[in-house]
């Protein structure tokens, strides 16, 4: 049957992935940079104070297993993220206070959806044992809960209308024009159209101008 909650989506796959140790669960999209993490959360399991705690020290940044998210699409244990202590040095730090909360192991399965957006589902317990046969099931299983947890989301939130002019500035962007031309083509400065774009990346809960762009497109407030 179709699952038509996040609370029901939660339930039935820790159903299953408690038989492999998991106990705490979070889908997620992956931002960029140093962005906080909770916007970006779909669904979350016994998350709760490590993302507040997370969150409030910019753990993003410092993070291997969010990191390693950008440099494959294949599942994997987070003993298996590398550490660059010259790029984070605060992974280990990181890491250790992961497991200082019960997650002393964990498992997550990156995905990059339709629209270009970076996510992950993550799962962590103290002692979860995924062999390479059921890392397939399991990736499969993810794929699953990531669609739905979007659309589930999505079907609940009320999109922000974008203003004309920035409807106007991203229709320009999504044909292929640079902030020169656009300032241009407009008949407005280069300051402005930024600051056209920076309301609608708040309004569109999106990172960069190309995100920005494909949310528009989906949530038909501007076409090609």
């Amino acid at each position: 049957a179709k699952l038509e909650t996040i609370d029901a989506v939660r339930d039935s796959v820790l159903g299953i992935l408690g038989d492999y140790g998991v106990d705490k669960l979070i889908v997620t999209h992956v931002p960029a940079g140093k962005d906080r993490l909770r916007p970006h959360v779909l669904l979350e399991h016994g998350w709760a104070d490590w993302l507040a705690h997370y969150d409030r020290h910019r753990y993003f940044a410092h993070d291997p297993v969010g990191r390693f998210c950008f440099s494959t699409v294949e599942p994997f244990a987070w003993s298996e993220a590398p550490i660059d202590l010259n790029v984070q040095p605060l992974a280990l730090k990181v890491m250790d206070e992961a497991s200082a909360i019960g997650m002393q192991t964990g498992f997550s399965v990156p995905v990059v959806d339709l629209y270009g957006y970076h996510a992950v589902i993550s799962m962590g317990g103290r002692a979860i044992s995924i062999d390479a046969h059921e890392r397939r099931l399991i990736q499969l299983l993810s794929y699953y809960i990531h669609g739905a947890a979007v659309r589930i989301n999505r079907s609940r939130r009320d999109v922000p209308a974008l203003s004309q002019r920035e409807k106007e500035i991203l229709t320009q962007y999504a044909a292929g024009h640079r902030s020169p031309q656009i300032a241009q083509a407009l008949g407005i400065n280069i300051e402005t159209v930024s600051t056209h774009v920076k309301r609608a990346r708040s309004k569109l809960k999106t990172e960069t101008i190309t995100q920005t762009v494909v949310e528009a497109l989906r949530t038909k407030q501007i076409s090609l």
